[in-house]
């Protein structure tokens, strides 16, 4: 993966890693968060200035709606790097990466 591209990844990643950081108070559903902060990258551009298009948001979109709500949940409280690292493959390949 570029690592131009691994900001705009990470940014979903971490605001699903964050969700599962707010202990007590009721978070929202993890996916919910998830496509919300992708859905954010749409109209945006890279470090590079290369645009990421509504067709590479629909794919990251579509990678979190396969995911089952327990797997979406268990990146968001996982530390494994493994496991996040993972996750941000399948959505770094959205954009060719």
């Amino acid at each position: 993966m570029s690592t131009q591209r691994r900001p705009l990844i990470s940014l979903a990643l971490a605001a699903l890693v964050a969700v599962g950081a707010v202990g007590c108070s009721s978070p929202p559903p993890a996916r919910l968060v998830a496509i919300e902060m992708i859905e954010t990258l749409r109209g945006s551009t890279d470090d590079n200035g290369v645009e990421i298009t509504d067709a590479q948001v629909e794919c990251m979109l579509d990678v979190v709606q396969a995911m089952s709500e327990e797997e979406v949940e268990l990146i968001a409280i996982s530390e494994d790097q493994i496991v996040l690292d993972s996750f941000s493959a399948k959505l770094s390949a959205c954009r060719g990466g």
